[in-house]
């Protein structure tokens, strides 16, 4: 059998075509359902989103304690990575924040973040103000 006569079986995976590998029709049979800018647009956003829960639920984490409403959006400025949410009780009262914290010798590559801080942390609470 050839491997271009091969149907994958249930367990194995499989993988999506780029879209360098589509057959565009010339004619199209039915309206699109969203324009093709549109379609690349929300690639560019799934991508950066690809491993990230969907909505603001609480994580199934038992230690979870508190949702972030801007999780999967806040990206560092200096390395273009996703921050997370963390939390910080001082005085009884709880502060959340945004971190970027990167490996700084990741795979053996020390210098893959130059002049990165250890630690950046934005608190959310200006956020939600400016989003207003």
């Amino acid at each position: 059998m050839s491997t271009a006569d091969h149907q994958p079986s249930w367990h194995e995976p499989q993988h999506a075509q780029p879209p360098s590998a589509w057959v565009w029709s010339e004619r199209p049979t039915h309206e699109p359902l969203v324009t093709r800018e549109i379609y690349e647009s929300a690639l560019k956003v799934g991508g950066t989103r690809n491993t990230s829960r969907s909505g603001a639920q609480l994580n199934t984490h038992p230690q979870a304690r508190r949702t972030y409403l801007l999780r999967s959006f806040i990206h560092c400025d200096l390395c273009d990575r996703r921050m997370f949410g963390q939390t910080e009780t001082r005085r009884k009262a709880q502060d959340a924040y945004y971190v970027c914290q990167p490996d700084r010798n990741h795979h053996g590559r020390e210098d893959r973040f130059p002049g990165h801080p250890k630690v950046v942390r934005v608190r959310e609470d200006p956020l939600h103000r400016a989003g207003r």
